[in-house]
């Protein structure tokens, strides 16, 4: 596939107008979608030597915004700037100055300035190949998802052009640059994903199968671009040939990885083994379907997300906290939220910190955000969109405490900006984690909480899922819908109403768990522990693995033991009743538990596995020689209680009474 000659600018648009920034000189045209080059009038510059070179990629990395010169001698010496660095930086950039300014002859305008809050480089949108090739992507998406792959595939095919290889390659060994390039990149894997799709749509199906070879090749973990492959292999009339690709991956995924095809991947190969017809439809093909449990019972907290970032388009500055347990569906809301916001033509930046705090407090994987609040400060009202930015901040809990410290005290001061910080924080007996949520609130932030969806929330889940797959609605009986099988999960059709009802004491409600139990072909069968969604249990082994020894000695013990009963788990694991006692705080942390208060007063409150899914998980991950200890340690702890209930008065008794079989 060839890139424009000469990496000249096409008009893009977006929202139907031309985009282009008041303000801004056209000057020379950047391309950074692989090595740099830079064009202006008079062909491409020279540029000079490497470190140069990277200093005008941190430049174009961020949009028209100040860097400091102490940011940027931290960046081009990734930490360890020497003592003349920034002489080297001014250097450096007069000679740039100089060269862009020599690039575009008759034009005054100063493309790299200078402002108290360090370097600017003025580089319009539409002159910039990786703005050019963003939108194209977004748009051949929304293309397709509006049904119009014909005019889809064009414009997807047009963006693929402006990728010439690496970006940021002048950069690669700068940390700077990683996580953009990473970002670019896999923007690109999603083009080339959705360009397979669309070929496959319109009826050509070799090669749909050619561009999905090259993916797998080059990346053989990705799902999705198996899935493609496989249907169009079946397309083609290579069927055969499909179910040896599909072996092919189901190894590479137990070889490199240790777990098995995803839902949609071996639901893909049961139609391959039934001869059912290729999953796309020719005429329409849309972006991979968002998870099941995300389509319904959280219009709630969207909706406020909402109405919040209209205050912050009104000039205001907007902080809003999302949180709850683990797995109630945070970080989805937080990409919908971005999505849709990025959809209507705002800067979006979605920081990620790790899901758990490292122990020597670390620098998690955030830092744009930050930045972005940084330079709000430096300099209010300089941004060049008019449009609201929005920052999102995921994992909070996990980021190191400068960085808690950071935000909040951005929380305290930044105001009249148009801006929106949205921060998601997993909730935890974390006093660091507890102080930042009320420093916020106390700033002003609104905090909504993302709770477990309730039975009313599943059964709308599964009337959306039901009006999806055709099910049919009784008259006299309401809505039903297919249950997969299962002890609580007949196999039958059954009232939708009840059939929440069993999925909600399934689950608990948690998102993640609906998501993947309803995708699972298989679904939960009595007796058959291993039949859980893999996912599910890889997820519940990760947050068994964050305990201690003992801890998790606890949390298997409990499995067997029938209700958790602290005092009863310390004799069985012969531990104190405190160390009993932080094991199940802990493992209500990890999600694993949960506090159940009391309904009355004559009813104690206690601990509980967070739902009968976690500890059907639990139970298919234990090795049969610790099943065999737990519950011999159960067996001796319930057989030694029954002895002492029981005294030794009527043990004796029992002893001399004769039996009926005596017959006396």
């Amino acid at each position: 596939m060839t890139r424009p000659s000469g990496l000249s600018a096409v008009p893009v648009r977006r929202g139907g107008h031309r985009r282009r920034d008041d303000g801004i000189p056209p000057g020379p045209f950047f391309g950074v979608l692989g090595p740099l080059e830079v064009r202006g009038d008079r062909g491409h510059l020279d540029l000079g030597p490497p470190q140069r070179r990277a200093l005008l990629l941190r430049l174009l990395m961020e949009d028209c915004r100040p860097v400091s010169v102490e940011r940027i001698c931290d960046d081009l010496w990734n930490g360890r700037p020497p003592s003349s660095a920034a002489s080297s930086v001014h250097a450096h950039i007069s000679r740039l100055r100089s060269v862009l300014e020599e690039s575009s002859a008759g034009r005054t305008s100063s493309f790299l300035v200078s402002t108290s809050a360090g370097y600017v480089l003025r580089a319009a949108p539409d002159r910039r190949d990786t703005v050019l090739f963003e939108e194209a992507v977004e748009y051949g998406h929304r293309l397709a998802d509006e049904g119009r792959a014909d005019r889809a595939l064009r414009t997807i095919e047009r963006a693929l052009t402006w990728w010439r290889g690496q970006p940021y390659a002048d950069a690669q060994g700068y940390l700077f640059a990683r996580q953009e390039a990473d970002r670019l990149t896999e923007l690109h894997w999603s083009a080339r994903d959705l360009r397979a799709r669309l070929l496959l749509g319109e009826g050509r199906a070799e090669q749909a199968a050619a561009a999905c070879e090259e993916l797998v090749g080059e990346n053989p973990l990705r799902e999705t671009s198996w899935v493609t492959l496989l249907h169009a292999l079946q397309a083609a009339g290579r069927t055969a040939e499909a179910l040896q690709r599909y072996e092919t991956v189901r190894r590479t995924l137990a070889d490199t990885l240790g777990t098995d095809p995803g839902p949609l991947l071996r639901r893909t190969h049961l139609a391959l083994l039934r001869q059912e017809p290729a999953g796309t439809a020719p005429g329409r093909v849309r972006r991979p379907a968002a998870p099941v449990a995300a389509l319904t019972g959280r219009g709630r907290q969207l909706a406020a997300l909402e109405e919040l970032f209209a205050g912050a388009g009104a000039g205001r500055t907007v902080w809003a906290v999302l949180h709850g347990a683990t797995g109630t569906g945070k970080s989805w809301l937080l990409r919908e939220f971005g999505r849709t916001a990025r959809a209507s033509g705002s800067v979006v930046v979605h920081d990620r910190y790790p899901r758990h705090a490292t122990p020597d407090g670390g620098a998690g994987h955030g830092g744009a955000a930050l930045r972005v609040l940084r330079e709000s400060r430096a300099v209010p009202g300089t941004a060049r969109h008019t449009e609201p930015v929005l920052c999102l901040v995921d994992d909070v809990q996990g980021a190191p405490p400068e960085d808690r410290e950071a935000l909040a005290a951005h929380a305290d001061v930044l105001r009249g900006v148009p801006l929106m910080v949205v921060c998601a924080v997993t909730e935890s007996r974390d006093p660091a984690v507890a102080g930042f949520l009320a420093r916020l609130a106390r700033s002003g932030a609104r905090l909504i909480e993302v709770g477990p969806m309730d039975v009313a929330d599943v059964e709308e889940l599964l009337r959306a899922g039901s009006s999806r797959t055709g099910g049919a609605v009784g008259a006299d009986e309401g809505p039903r819908t297919w249950c997969p099988s299962g002890p609580d999960l007949s196999g039958t059709l059954a009232p939708l109403s009840a059939e929440a009802a069993r999925l909600h004491a399934l689950t608990g409600g948690n998102a993640f768990y609906l998501t993947e139990l309803l995708g699972a072909s298989d679904g939960l069968s009595a007796g058959t522990p291993a039949r859980v969604p893999h996912v599910i249990r890889c997820e519940v082994r990760a947050r068994l693995a964050t305990l201690s020894p003992d801890a998790r000695r606890v949390v298997e013990t409990a499995v067997l033991s029938g209700p958790v009963e602290a005092g009863f788990l310390a004799r069985a694991c012969e531990l104190s009743l405190t160390a009993v006692l932080r094991a199940l705080e802990d493992a209500a942390d990890a999600g694993l538990m949960t506090w159940q208060r009391a309904d009355g007063p004559s009813l104690p409150a206690a601990y509980a596995f967070s739902c009968e899914l976690v500890r059907s998980a639990l139970l298919a991950d234990m090795p049969p020689s610790r099943v065999h200890t737990a519950r011999t340690a159960v067996a001796r702890v319930k057989t030694r209680s029954a002895e002492q209930r029981a005294g030794p008065a009527a043990l004796l008794v029992a002893a001399t009474t004769p039996s009926r079989a005596d017959g006396r």
